[in-house]
């Protein structure tokens, strides 16, 4: 594994990698007939999953009990859902109209529509806003009590995917570029970004401690990027390489399609066409584990409410056009600690080892340029001991500019070296005046030499 620092430098990711397999998941029955476009867990409970599938359903499933409770149709593929609340999902694909459902009573309601279809449908519970974006280059707002549609706000690019970050929206649009909105103001665009991965974005998902995002792209990266915008936070960012396989020594490039973070210990899992997926702890730049392979690609990952359970879509995407693929299907992992939660010594060692190599720079640096600046001086005092050896005044002068320039920089070495420094500057300006002294009454003995008396 490799990773890039927030100045696109490559550099060796470690990996501390458990194949996981076992009795703790298992299929859910009555899966879509069709490709799986999203896969959600209810905000509230661990119970109930939502999923979005092509075959124009939303459905709704008791993981704990295994059932699908119920589903609606769209007239098209849908491509998004979302919960609202315990009883209510909005949903919204290729028809373009955006559908609310009562998840009690069986009876939905259409919202509104797009002029495009509709890719992507979260909810924010800071500002109670639906928001969806679409291939018509918009995001709109919709307001779920009325319900009714609360504004439309134009996009550069069509919208691939969106994330909600608090009272914050994270937009990523065709062109890798990301947009940063505030929800309680949406009257102009906060941060306008550009993907810092060099190929389309895929998958937009914000930490749950609401400082920032992680990024995918359909070459085989992610990226993990910050809201703050201040230079000493942006030095945090930095991107890497995942979900790569080598089949016959060749190496293989998968897009990353989905990314759910946990939320409780902020790790988060990607998964890939590859069909595996990965655990991540961010902080120390680090895989925790990776699970079994599954059938075909990941379309789509959930972690439930409490973190405890994790639903993976596996789906086969159309990479390869329209061939014979095994079958789509979700299956839900009970997940424990031990996958995802960030070893607190390793963090605390890793923090001990970034501080010592900073150290070590600051270091190498002072007596690198201790050495460049001091050794023209040093060198020119040695010579001055043998006086068959002739030196040019200047280059003396030099020599003492360069280390004393150094000092002056340098607290350090300023601190000892103030008498000096102060001696030998003082000397400089008065050699420097005394000169220009005689230079001007030089010229006025000359002046004087070559004027023309008086007539008497």
């Amino acid at each position: 594994m490799e990773h890039i620092s927030s100045h696109q430098n490559h550099h060796e990711m470690r990996a501390d990698v458990k194949n996981m397999t076992g009795s703790n998941e298992y299929k859910l029955n009555q899966g879509p007939e069709d490709s799986i476009s999203a896969v959600k867990f209810s905000p509230s409970t661990a119970q109930f999953l939502l999923v979005s599938s092509w075959d124009c359903t939303v459905r709704l499933y008791d993981v704990g009990g295994n059932t699908m409770r119920m589903k609606y149709q769209h007239t098209a593929p849908v491509l998004d859902c979302a919960f609202y609340d315990p009883t209510h999902s909005w949903s919204g694909g290729l028809d373009s109209q955006l559908k609310t459902h009562d998840l009690n009573t069986d009876q939905d309601t259409i919202v509104g529509a797009h002029d495009a279809p509709i890719r992507c449908v979260e909810y924010c519970p800071e500002v109670n806003v639906m928001v969806t974006g679409s291939w018509d280059r918009s995001v709109r707002l919709w307001d779920p009590r009325t319900p009714c549609n609360a504004g439309t706000f134009t996009q550069p690019e069509k919208v691939y995917t969106l994330s909600v970050a608090g009272d914050r929206l994270i937009v990523g649009t065709a062109g890798r570029r990301v947009l940063v909105w505030d929800l309680r103001n949406m009257g102009y665009v906060q941060q306008r970004r550009e993907s810092s991965l060099k190929y389309q974005t895929r998958c937009i998902r914000a930490f749950p401690n609401k400082q920032g995002y992680v990024l995918s792209s359909i070459e085989g990266r992610v990226a993990v990027e910050y809201l703050d915008p201040s230079q000493e936070v942006q030095k945090k960012k930095y991107a890497f390489k995942c979900h790569r396989l080598k089949e016959e020594g060749i190496e293989q490039v998968y897009p990353v399609n989905a990314i759910s973070f946990h939320s409780v210990h902020n790790t988060f899992a990607t998964g890939g066409s590859d069909g595996f997926v990965n655990i991540w702890d961010p902080f120390n730049k680090k895989r925790l584990c990776q699970f079994h392979r599954y059938p075909t690609s990941i379309a789509s990952l959930a972690f439930n409410n409490d973190g405890t359970m994790l639903a993976i879509a596996s789906s086969y995407m159309q990479e390869k056009g329209d061939i014979s693929h095994p079958e789509d299907a979700i299956f839900i992992r009970q997940v424990t600690d031990a996958e995802t939660k960030p070893n607190v010594r390793q963090r605390c060692l890793e923090e001990q080892r970034r501080r010592r190599q900073r150290a070590s720079r600051k270091i190498s640096t002072f007596i690198g340029t201790f050495m460049l600046c001091f050794a023209p001086y040093v060198i020119t005092r040695i010579v001055e001991l043998f006086p068959a050896v002739p030196i040019n005044p200047h280059w003396g002068i030099v020599s003492k500019c360069l280390a004393y320039s150094k000092a002056a920089c340098d607290p350090f070495v300023y601190s000892l070296l103030r008498h000096q420094y102060k001696k030998t500057c003082a000397d400089i300006v008065n050699r420097l005046l005394k000169r220009s002294s005689l230079n001007t009454s030089g010229r006025g003995h000359e002046n004087q030499g070559n004027s023309i008396p008086a007539a008497e």
